[in-house]
């Protein structure tokens, strides 16, 4: 009997298997992950073993598809089917992915993910190498969709969203998602939304801690692009939200290289905390507003771009934000134009340094008053928000990956002359995390410590050190305390 229907048999006796609970049906390789899906009932879970299932899948009910493992080792590939690799069809409403990798699609509308008129949730995912002949060339939606802790990279569509392309008129949310590296033949590199308001019902999107990287549009948009429809009332309906975002070296044939906000009616837009940086399109090379969609830029840093920083033609209000060449700002707020002082702008790395003239120099009276940074750091840290995405705080990250016998380089940013810095070593993440006078510990004991010197006139100190051939692979947890000041918790996932 195969492995396959031995799980078809447990499920069928009704036996509770140790692997899975009820509810729940267990796929592994050389399993069909559609005949799993043709097997369960409304509101099942799907559980998914790592491998890589070839095939492209149509989901007719509400599931739960949970990859057991992280994305890069679960992998729906559906490269020669001429498919999308997941369809969702009637019956598939509030249906929610987590943790695959989703590659090889084709389709008319959604290359990777076709979610037509059925709301939608995905968490954790890569979706890649997908092609759409029309739009949203790694997920289509004309419903509500949710988009968490996913990474759009290298799918292209021939119509709008090269990454993703949202329509219809529910709300939206999408975080801490990366998009890289899409195309679109129109309209949204990396993202595209049309949104018709059709009702009085006042929807609210939003777009917070995601980066747009190197995406290309033929038409407008080349990080994002954005519109809305008229509903024929005469008051605010659709209300979008961009908080700690990041749209960089992005490319528009059209207008706005970075972020296109296209026009509309009954719509007002917001773009607070935000960095838009070395995009180019042919007019408002970081931001472009066009007609009817008036919109708010609040603590944003707007530098770099060509041929210019902000184009529009429509009513839009900047203030408390660093823009290159300088800009009337709303008063009582004025705006910079100064260098940030970013730690590394040539390697990306757009955190502020100790002595950027961008702390504490933003507005808490403009823009969404969000609480933490894209690093998830509080706001305000110091006297008055930051500007940019970035609020300065002692902080520690790697640039790299920690793999077995390479090299990695941990950064803290912090305050010169503050003392030593010390590195903590620890078995695991606290929780809850233990209260000191330096902030919390968020570290398990036993600690190991060592001690790095002190921060550099610069505010940046690097450590570059080669990993022993023989780390183990698996998660590695480390903390700094610069001066007074506990960082952020890194978690170091050692590959071999």
């Amino acid at each position: 009997m195969s492995r396959w229907s031995r799980h078809l048999v447990a499920i069928l006796i009704a036996t509770v298997a140790p692997f899975a609970a009820a509810g729940e049906i267990l796929v592994g390789p050389g399993d069909s992950l559609q005949a799993a899906i043709d097997l369960a009932s409304q509101g099942d879970t799907v559980l998914v073993e790592p491998g890589v299932y070839g095939e492209a899948i149509v989901i007719d009910k509400r599931l739960e598809l949970r990859a057991l493992q992280a994305a890069g080792v679960t992998t729906i590939d559906a490269s020669g089917t001429g498919q999308p690799v997941v369809r969702l069809i009637a019956g598939a409403e509030d249906t929610e992915l987590h943790g695959f990798t989703i590659t090889g699609g084709s389709g008319s509308e959604g290359g990777g993910v076709a979610a037509g008129f059925e709301r939608l949730s995905v968490f954790d995912c890569i979706v890649a190498g997908n092609v759409a002949t029309v739009d949203g060339g790694g997920l289509h939606a004309a419903q509500g969709v949710v988009l968490e802790r996913c990474v759009f990279r290298r799918n292209r569509a021939g119509g709008r969203g090269g990454g993703v392309a949202i329509c219809g008129m529910q709300a939206f949310r999408i975080e801490d998602t990366q998009f890289v590296s899409n195309h679109a033949g129109s309209d949204g590199g990396g993202l595209s939304v049309e949104v018709d308001i059709p009702t009085v019902t006042t929807t609210c999107s939003e777009v917070r801690r995601c980066g747009f990287v190197d995406n290309l549009s033929l038409g407008d948009g080349g990080g994002a692009a954005v519109s809305y429809a008229a509903n024929g009332f005469g008051f605010v309906l659709g209300i979008l939200q961009f908080t700690n975002d990041l749209f960089l070296r992005n490319t528009a044939a059209g207008v706005g290289g970075g972020l296109g906000l296209l026009g509309g009616s009954q719509a007002a837009a917001f773009v607070d905390h935000c960095n838009l940086l070395d995009n180019s399109a042919s007019s408002g090379g970081g931001l472009c507003v066009g007609p009817g969609l008036p919109t708010d830029v609040a603590n944003t840093i707007v530098r770099g771009n060509q041929p210019d920083q902000i184009a529009d033609t429509g009513p839009v209000e900047v203030g408390a934000s660093n823009v290159e060449g300088g800009l009337p700002s709303v008063p009582g707020f004025p705006n910079l134009d100064v260098d940030p002082a970013f730690a590394d702008a040539a390697r990306d790395d757009f955190h502020l340094t100790a002595g950027s003239p961008c702390r504490d120099a933003g507005a808490s009276a403009l823009g969404s008053a969000v609480a933490r940074d894209l690093d998830g750091d509080p706001r305000p840290f110091g006297s008055e928000r930051d500007i940019g995405l970035d609020e300065f705080h002692p902080h520690l990250y790697a640039l790299g990956e920690a793999q077995a016998g390479a090299e990695l380089s941990l950064r803290i940013v912090g305050v010169p002359g503050d003392g030593d810095v010390l590195l903590l070593a620890g078995a695991g993440l606290a929780d809850p995390p233990a209260p000191t006078g330096f902030g919390p510990l968020l570290l398990q004991a036993p600690l190991t410590v060592v001690s790095l010197g002190p921060i550099p006139t610069d505010g940046i100190l690097e450590l570059d050190a080669r990993l022993p051939p023989a780390t183990p692979p698996g998660e590695q947890f480390v903390q700094a305390l610069s001066g007074s000041l506990l960082t952020n918790a890194l978690v170091l996932d050692v590959v071999p």
